[in-house]
C-alpha cells in the first residue's frame, strides 16, 4: 500500500502540473480574445469582411473562450 508521504507528494506534482496546464489554456484564451477583438478584428472592425454568420460562430467561440 502506498505510503501516505508518497501519495501526497504524487498528488502535489499532479496539482503542481494542472496549475501549469491551467495557465497555458489562459494565455491561450487571452489571445483567441485579442485576434477576435483587435483593430481590423472580425469582432471589431471586422476588416477581413467576414460574413453575419462567421462573426455569430466567432461570438461563440469568444464566449466559450472567456475565463
Amino acid at each position: 500500500m502506498m505510503e501516505q508521504t508518497e501519495l501526497i507528494a504524487r498528488q502535489a506534482l499532479r496539482i503542481d502540473a494542472l496549475e501549469k496546464e491551467l495557465a497555458k489554456y489562459k494565455e491561450s484564451a487571452a489571445r483567441i480574445r485579442l485576434h477576435l477583438v483587435c483593430v481590423g478584428g472580425p469582432l471589431n472592425d471586422n476588416k477581413l469582411r467576414f460574413s453575419s454568420a462567421q462573426r455569430a460562430l466567432l461570438w461563440k467561440i469568444l464566449q466559450e473562450v472567456e475565463l
